[in-house]
């Protein structure tokens, strides 16, 4: 059976994390965990590509799972090391964790194979 309207809800989920649940309207949150789970599962399917990889660690850090998202960041440049994005997102969640010589030690790293990025220079999201 398909679904016409799964894409949709799909990425109106994920748009959704970047807004705290905190200030998301409680009747949303069983519906938002449920689609999110939906995106993880697509997320899953593609788990060979950096990009896959990258989205599922910034799912991992909305849902708190910081361990995962740490994994899939590092996974992420492993199949990919020019996914910068994923240097930049494992570098921010390091340092919201304290853990400023490892996020600068992945910057340093990212910025030898590339000095030319400006996110690199000036991290301040996660995907």
């Amino acid at each position: 059976m398909t679904d016409p309207v799964k894409g949709v809800r799909i990425e109106a989920a994920r748009n959704l994390t970047s807004i705290p649940r905190s200030e998301l309207d409680k009747n949303l949150h069983e519906q938002l965990d449920k689609t999110l789970t939906e995106f993880q599962e697509v997320i899953e399917y593609s788990a060979d590509f950096a990009d896959s990889r990258m989205n599922l660690g910034a799912l991992y850090v909305y849902r708190g799972e910081l361990e995962m998202a740490e994994l899939a960041f590092k996974k992420a440049i492993a199949i990919d090391r020019d996914l910068y994005a994923a240097y930049r997102n494992l570098a921010v969640l390091y340092s919201r964790q304290q853990k400023f010589d490892l996020a600068e030690k992945i910057l340093l790293k990212a910025l030898a194979l590339n000095d030319a990025l400006y996110d690199i220079h000036y991290p301040c999201l996660i995907n």
